[in-house]
């Protein structure tokens, strides 16, 4: 059975030099009490193209992604992972055709990608993913706490030392490569845990 890996979009995919864009990312959304999300199907794609232009934030082009990021999630993807993007951005015209938009243009491979999502935890339980990667740090404790998924906290923030910072005892990368070596891991323990049984 394929494993699922859910992962955010904005500060953990890519981000955006806009000031409108680093002012919504500056709000904590609230947990809603009933799980809302929407599923983007091609039939609600649409073209936003004159409102792309007068706002930055909504030009695919002014987006930059990770560095690593397309390169380990296509890998991922080509090794049997289903890969699940959830994001509690709303589903309003302009930004879903955006959203797309840059998806494409980076040639990242997924399998679903869910907007509107008003409780990133309820869907972690609701769609059964094994992984989670979000940059919110109180968003991986509830996953770690409430559900059965590992949770993964991207942290690309540097202290002035050089430390990586140390968030407890939830796994915390600060670069996508070491994403991709957390999950070699995985998968080579997982490998020698089947050899054992088998030798059983």
């Amino acid at each position: 059975m394929k494993k699922k890996i859910g992962i955010d979009l904005d500060k953990t995919l890519f981000s955006c030099n806009s000031i409108i864009y680093r002012w919504m990312n500056t709000f904590n959304f609230n947990r809603g009490k009933i799980l809302n999300y929407h599923v983007i199907t091609d039939e609600k794609i649409y073209k936003c193209s004159v409102i792309n232009k007068i706002f930055k934030f909504l030009n695919p082009n002014e987006y930059t992604f990770y560095t690593n990021a397309v390169k380990t999630i296509n890998e991922l993807s080509q090794r049997g992972y289903e890969i699940y993007f959830v994001s509690n951005r709303p589903c309003f015209k302009s930004v879903v055709a955006m959203t797309v938009d840059v998806l494409k243009r980076s040639g990242v491979k997924y399998d679903k990608l869910t907007l509107g999502c008003n409780n990133k935890v309820d869907f972690v339980k609701f769609a059964r993913l094994d992984y989670f990667i979000d940059d919110i740090e109180i968003t991986c404790k509830s996953v770690q706490k409430e559900t059965s998924a590992i949770p993964i906290l991207f942290s690309p923030i540097v202290k002035k030392n050089g430390k990586r910072l140390k968030k407890g005892n939830l796994s915390t990368f600060q670069s996508w490569r070491k994403i991709r070596d957390f999950f070699a891991k995985e998968r080579k323990d997982e490998s020698q845990n089947d050899q054992k049984i088998l030798q059983y």
